[in-house]
């Protein structure tokens, strides 16, 4: 059986002024989608996302769309049957901006830390190359308006930490 842990932050205020149309790529859920690191079928185990509520209830109606269409399309593929997730997903607050950097480094460095890439621009199921270069992903809006670094900034401040802590990884 596969036992899947599922990761969910919540990110509550930022100093940053927010467009008045957030939410633009989920607005169904009334949620804002700010990174993210996806499954891949290879490494089915888990999955983070970095999400403002808009509207009460939003962050729960979108979760369990997720797990739920997952759970549908992994049990169908792989002809099984019974829940997927092991436990519920966990919502810590991220209430600074601090937290908030911290919080997407985190979330983009964790196929480094699974070992399944030596960078986290190789990993393309995550938003990490939205931070760091010019490509545009359907599920974000410009992630740098909420950010005091830029582009390249973030990259340094990504893999800097990757080389001071990782570096048995590498």
């Amino acid at each position: 059986s596969l036992y899947t842990y599922s990761h969910l932050s919540t990110k509550k205020k930022s100093s940053k002024k927010r467009k008045a149309t957030t939410a633009t790529k989920s607005a169904q859920f009334s949620i804002e989608i700010f990174a993210y690191y996806c499954i891949k079928i290879s490494m089915p185990t888990h999955y983070h996302l970095l999400i403002e509520e808009l509207v009460e209830k939003g962050r729960q109606d979108f979760v369990f769309l997720i797990e739920n269409s997952y759970s549908h399309y992994f049990n169908l593929k792989y002809n099984r049957k019974g829940h997927l997730w092991q436990n519920r997903y966990r919502k810590p607050p991220v209430h600074t901006d601090n937290q908030f950097l911290h919080a997407t480094r985190y979330i983009h460095i964790n196929p480094v830390k699974s070992k399944l890439v030596l960078n986290p621009k190789d990993w393309l199921y995550s938003s990490y190359l939205s931070y760091v270069s010019k490509k545009k992903d359907s599920l974000l809006d410009d992630v740098t308006q909420y950010m005091d670094l830029t582009k390249d900034e973030y990259k340094t401040f990504v893999e800097s930490y990757l080389k001071e802590t990782l570096s048995d990884l590498l």
